[in-house]
């Protein structure tokens, strides 16, 4: 049976309540220790049925109250009863209390990237050795030589407007030997021979016959946006008659503008 005294013992006080008596206490009993009967919910009979009960109730009290609730609701009876037994469990920190459920998992999500675009450039790549572009016997008369250098290409990446353009030149030193006359740079001409382009433009083979200065060798005109040509010349040397024997070198050179 709930001692009034116990009940007093345990009970925490709440501002402005009043302390909890034993008349309190068994104010819901009546004659014979039987618990009264309030509305249409009927008493469980026993010790053990009666615990069972209030624990039930205790359960339903705690889901459905906050615990601001449970400190301001005001009730009589066994529910204040009720209140008192859960504000010690509360306080005697026996019970755990959860506030709400689980956070409702996220099932789409952004993520903001960036990309950057610097700009692009004109450029000519060459190749760094030709090699040797043939040979022939001196004769009276002279003679000329011919041999491809390699794969030359323009890119422009500039995003040039439209009506832009560029211009590949070529020059060449004299072809010297290690000893004895040159054959002078003049006597070399370059041919551009098949362009493959890329891009919206309109390509011309100069193929100047003189690489003694700077000469154009490739032009484009009305470029719209990037573009590419690439070409392997020929490149022409006019011996000399009377021309020493011997391997003769000379350098040639590419630029773009």
């Amino acid at each position: 049976m709930w001692d009034g005294a116990a009940a007093r013992a345990h009970r925490p006080m709440i501002a402005g309540q009043k302390p909890m008596t034993y008349h309190h206490v068994m104010k819901g009993r009546i004659a014979g220790g039987t618990p009264r009967i309030r509305g249409n919910t009927a008493e469980p009979s026993g010790r053990r049925d009666r615990v069972r009960h209030l624990l039930v109730h205790l359960k339903k009290l705690l889901m459905s109250t906050s615990r601001s609730d449970i400190a301001n609701h005001l009730v009589s009876g066994r529910r204040r009863l009720l209140r008192n037994c859960a504000l010690f469990a509360l306080a005697s920190g026996s019970m755990v209390w959860v506030d709400g459920g689980p956070a409702a998992a996220e099932t789409a999500g952004t993520t903001t990237a960036t990309v950057t675009i610097t700009g692009g450039a004109l450029a000519i790549t060459v190749p760094s050795d030709a090699g040797s572009l043939g040979s022939e016997a001196n004769t009276v008369g002279g003679s000329t030589i011919s041999g491809q250098l390699g794969q030359v290409q323009v890119n422009d990446a500039r995003s040039a407007g439209a009506g832009a353009g560029w211009v590949a030149n070529g020059i060449s030193t004299a072809f010297t030997p290690q000893a004895g006359a040159t054959i002078a740079a003049s006597s070399v001409s370059y041919t551009a021979g098949s362009i493959t382009k890329i891009g919206s433009a309109t390509y011309t083979a100069n193929n100047p016959i003189n690489l003694a200065g700077i000469s154009p060798v490739v032009t484009a005109t009305g470029i719209t946006g990037d573009n590419s040509a690439t070409w392997n010349p020929t490149i022409n040397v006019a011996i000399p008659t009377g021309t020493l024997v011997g391997t003769y070198s000379a350098t040639i050179t590419h630029s773009v503008t």
